[in-house]
């Protein structure tokens, strides 16, 4: 694997954790929300990644964001009769988001992406030297 090899996965590593943090502001930010049916009520998103084979040697695998999915978790209901978005039987119902998890999620996904950032400066590093040595020649 060369250099600009490992350039680029770390970019998609730190790309991927990026779209994992993006996902979990997003269900942080709707985890309080309801709406006025389940159809309605926000379900929290979630990233799926899939390995990727981007050279015929087979040594330079990376991380790509396959597809978003939905969490299946239950949406919770609660009557309240009162509420402006509660339906005709005086429900409504909030999101799925387990906050717990999501902060889980954000901490790791952090980590990641900032060892697949600090991972780019290293071969940046080794690259910078690279030329200075071919310079010298």
């Amino acid at each position: 694997m060369s250099l600009i090899d490992a350039l680029h996965v770390s970019g998609m590593g730190a790309k991927a954790q990026s779209t994992r943090m993006e996902l979990s502001a997003s269900n942080l930010a709707n985890s309080n929300t309801v709406a006025g049916s389940e159809q309605e009520a926000y379900r929290a998103k979630h990233a799926v990644f899939e390995s990727l084979v981007t050279t015929s040697s087979g040594l330079n695998e990376t991380v790509n964001v396959s597809e978003v999915v939905q969490s299946e978790a239950k949406i919770e209901k609660e009557y309240a009769p009162d509420h402006p978005l509660a339906d005709k039987d005086g429900f409504i119902y909030h999101s799925n988001v387990n906050r717990m998890v999501e902060l889980a999620d954000v901490m790791t996904a952090r980590d990641s992406y900032q060892a697949n950032i600090e991972m780019v400066g290293s071969i940046k590093s080794l690259m910078q030297q690279t030329i200075q040595i071919i310079g010298k020649i």
